[in-house]
């Protein structure tokens, strides 16, 4: 296929992934449509073998596969921006490089986004696996996102599962700051709907990516941030109360009392009722903690009874 005016330009990032970037470009290449589709690779100087295996697919899909290959490492976020950013189609995909895709999904996606003129990203459910084992799926959405579901229901979807409509990428991506998919999400909503397919059309490698090893708050809040004006300030207030308080849950469980308090007492500024949650919370996760109170409830009350036995006996003998 051409890359002269694609309908379709498929985004990839990599940096280090040889074991898994022929997977996800071989899954590309290989997508039956009926329209003319590019792929647009960006390796982040890569010290393993993931160049080179970048390298065959250009030659091997010289028509189709069209490659940015960076002199120097420029983070994540330039990369994904350099790729972006050359992408011509009228529909951009987006897929991280040890993902995958599943047969269909170009297809089914753009076959959405021409039925349905308002819609700004159209995203899907993936399967999620570790190592070779599948471990689940993600969740189920309703078929069209507002704003506010998006900033109360984040994470809804994977980065890897994201198409959207071409426009001015500037508006899309900021310049200079650092920046995760979220901020596109928040941006594309700000445009239109955001249309969701539920059907799994990928597949998801976890703990693998370089955002998996980041301390997102700071990215995560200032995509909120973009939403102030556009949404009640209540919806913005527990949009960031919830993130706090799952950055404070995977502390607690993590065992780190200091993140934990941090989170918490964050989370507390936008959303009084926090501790409450977060108390109910932990009582039905902590199942031991439960148990271990209705044993001393139980215990309690024996010892009440023994006591009220020998009081009465003491009384009427």
């Amino acid at each position: 296929m051409s890359r002269n005016n694609p309908k379709v330009s498929v985004c990839v990032v990599t940096y280090n992934q040889e074991k898994y970037i022929r997977k996800c470009l071989q899954s590309i290449v290989d997508q039956e449509t009926d329209f003319d589709f590019d792929v647009i690779v960006g390796d982040d100087f890569s010290a393993d073998g993931t160049r080179t295996i970048v390298q065959e697919f250009a030659k091997k899909y010289p028509a189709q596969v069209n490659i940015i290959l960076h002199n120097k490492n420029v983070g994540a976020c330039e990369n994904y921006r350099a790729v972006h950013r050359m992408a011509s189609g009228k529909y951009i995909a987006h897929v991280d490089g040890d993902d995958w895709v599943y047969p269909g999904k170009l297809l089914k996606q753009v076959q959405y986004f021409d039925s349905n003129e308002n819609c700004a990203l159209v995203a899907h459910r993936m399967s999620i696996w570790v190592g070779a084992r599948q471990v689940g799926t993600t969740r189920k959405n309703p078929p069209h996102i507002t704003l506010s579901e998006l900033l109360l229901g984040h994470p809804m979807f994977l980065n890897s599962s994201t198409m959207y409509r071409r426009g001015e990428i500037g508006d899309y991506f900021p310049s200079v700051a650092d920046f995760i998919d979220f901020y596109i999400y928040v941006k594309a909503a700000m445009k239109g709907d955001i249309g969701f397919i539920n059907e799994v059309l990928g597949g998801y490698l976890r703990n693998v990516g370089v955002s998996s090893k980041r301390d997102l708050m700071p990215y995560i809040q200032a995509s909120i941030d973009l939403a102030i004006g556009f949404v009640p300030s209540k919806v913005v207030n527990v949009a960031r109360a919830k993130r706090y308080r799952a950055y404070a849950t995977a502390a607690l469980m993590a065992g780190d009392n200091a993140q934990f308090e941090e989170n918490i007492n964050a989370a507390r500024q936008f959303d009084k009722s926090s501790f409450v949650i977060y108390g109910l919370f932990c009582l039905k996760q902590h199942v031991k903690l439960i148990k271990m109170f209705i044993y001393w409830y139980k215990s309690l009350r024996e010892q009440s009874f023994r006591l009220n036995k020998l009081f009465f006996w003491g009384r009427y003998d």
